[in-house]
């Protein structure tokens, strides 16, 4: 699938399709942050978690300025989400 090496590279795998058909889904955005989030912590214990909150912290207040128009042009996506 994919991974975060120790030389703070992502590595994906070609042989995960929908990180290549489409990189900026749901999917593939779930991938990356999860494996962002080995940057700080190699195993699924509480320094991952805690990144992966850092993560969603940094995400939210990049994206919430612009939720109006995400709202809009992602009606589909967030319908799915509820």
């Amino acid at each position: 699938m994919a991974t975060w090496r120790q030389d703070d590279v992502l590595s994906l795998g070609l042989d995960t399709p929908w990180l290549w058909s489409d990189p900026l889904g749901e999917e593939s955005l779930t991938t990356y942050i999860h494996e962002a989030a080995h940057s700080r912590a190699a195993h699924h214990g509480r320094d991952f978690h805690k990144e992966l909150e850092t993560l969603a912290g940094r995400a939210a207040c990049i994206v919430l300025p612009h939720a109006g128009h995400i709202q809009q042009e992602y009606a589909t996506l967030l319908e799915r989400s509820r």
